[in-house]
């Protein structure tokens, strides 16, 4: 029987990595967060709707989001999005990040360096989804698809999601009110209250149609590596000054290989081995297309491959203080003495998300070759290449879950898209 329906959804995402969403203020840093009048970070309705329409062809987004064109053809959205937003006691570590323009050489560019703010926080931001209409309305089952398939998948918000910030789990409950049966129940439910939801059902999550294939590299780092975090930190004992620079770090303490490094790195050794196999110009600029670049370096579109920041644990720290030499004298250069903190040995998971349709055959196994060149220890990672830091084995991998030899690493990607 055809029946009115409220409709409500319980969002609770949890991090998974450094949240990066830009407020537009430039009071702390470069790119300032988005903060509530709490002062913690938030994420407007504007962008998680943005985000889950996303997901959907155009015209699913116009059933279910309304149309956005001008005209009598505009229409209104059934959803209606509220902000995520973290409870008033959440503890958020705020991190400055820096950042740096590289060009085809791996060197930086000039006035090309900048820094960012970042945060993390243990506990889960909420939102609340609702949605009214009518029983049989061929919208309903396609917002239960949209949101099973976020609860499967987690969601990503922010900038630089295909450098691995903003990812987030989420675990979403659904609260359903038939009308005019429950007007009474309803009039009582405040979405905002903290047991609001108590007795709402799960939403179980559940895959839709595959968005990308996933390429997971469990590593052992083979020596010492670093992602430079400059400091002026004063150490322990006043009497000594700390590193000049040690390892970025994330929110739990430990080391990180951001996914902008991974990108930077793939990028620059595909293009390397075009030169060394004679690749004309175009493939060369399909490459660059791929991690969202113009042929000339200048950031023009959405990457088609994600690289999630790598969180490396089983390692050790240690302080190395040395002095910068003339290369003609070979002599100690003159105020040239420095300290670094490097990480040595480690293990952790790099994962590389291939947009489905994006890549053709050929990209594909170059992709592949350079995580083999990787696990060669001819691609490395983070600065300081040039004294043997960065450097990685495979230990194992999966496609899409499955596991996979190194060795049919190149035939299952060229098969992966049938």
């Amino acid at each position: 029987m055809r029946e009115k329906l409220k409709l409500y959804y319980c969002c609770r995402f949890t991090q998974l990595s450094p949240l990066r969403l830009s407020g537009g203020k430039n009071d702390r840093t470069d790119n300032d967060l988005m903060l509530d009048s709490r002062g913690l970070p938030m994420i407007p309705g504007s962008a998680l709707a943005g985000v889950l329409r996303g997901r959907l062809t155009r015209e699913e987004a116009n059933l279910l989001f309304g149309r956005d064109t001008v005209g009598d053809a505009m229409t209104e959205s059934a959803v209606l999005v509220g902000d995520v937003a973290l409870p008033a006691d959440a503890k958020v570590r705020f991190t400055h990040r820096d950042g740096v323009g590289l060009d085809e050489h791996k060197v930086a560019v000039p006035k090309a360096k900048y820094d960012f703010e970042t945060a993390e926080c243990s506990a889960p931001y909420t939102a609340v989804i609702e949605w009214s209409g009518w029983s049989d309305d061929p919208a309903l089952p396609l917002l239960d698809d949209l949101l099973a398939g976020a609860a499967a998948d987690g969601l990503a918000f922010g900038g630089r999601t295909t450098r691995g910030y903003g990812r987030m789990a989420a675990e979403i409950h659904k609260k359903v009110f038939h009308f005019p049966a429950d007007l009474d129940a309803w009039l009582a439910f405040d979405p905002d209250t903290a047991d609001a939801f108590a007795d709402a059902d799960a939403v179980d999550g559940r895959e839709t149609v595959p968005q990308e294939n996933v390429l997971c590299a469990e590593l052992r780092m083979t020596g010492s590596f670093i992602v430079r975090r400059y400091t002026s930190d004063v150490a322990v004992d006043e009497d000594k000054s700390g590193p000049d620079y040690c390892a970025l770090e994330n929110g739990n303490g430990r080391p990180v290989l951001p996914g902008t490094g991974w990108a930077g790195a793939f990028r620059h050794h595909m293009r390397t081995m075009l030169d060394e196999m004679g690749g004309t110009a175009q493939q060369k600029a399909d490459v660059n297309a791929l991690f969202g670049y113009s042929d000339d370096g200048v950031l023009k579109k959405r990457s088609a491959l994600a690289f999630d920041e790598t969180e490396i644990s089983g390692g050790q720290a240690y302080t190395l203080t040395r002095n910068a030499l003339d290369r003609f004298t070979a002599g100690t250069a003159s105020k040239a003495l420095y300290t670094s903190c490097v990480q040595q040995g480690g293990q952790g998971t790099l994962t590389i998300r291939l947009r489905r349709g994006a890549l053709d055959v050929f990209q594909r196994q170059l992709l592949g070759a350079a995580l083999l060149d990787l696990d060669r220890g001819y691609l490395t990672v983070g600065g300081e290449n040039s004294v043997g830091r960065g450097r990685a084995t495979i230990t194992a991998l999966t496609l899409n879950g499955y596991p996979l030899q190194k060795e049919d690493l190149l035939h299952a990607l060229t098969e992966v898209e049938k």
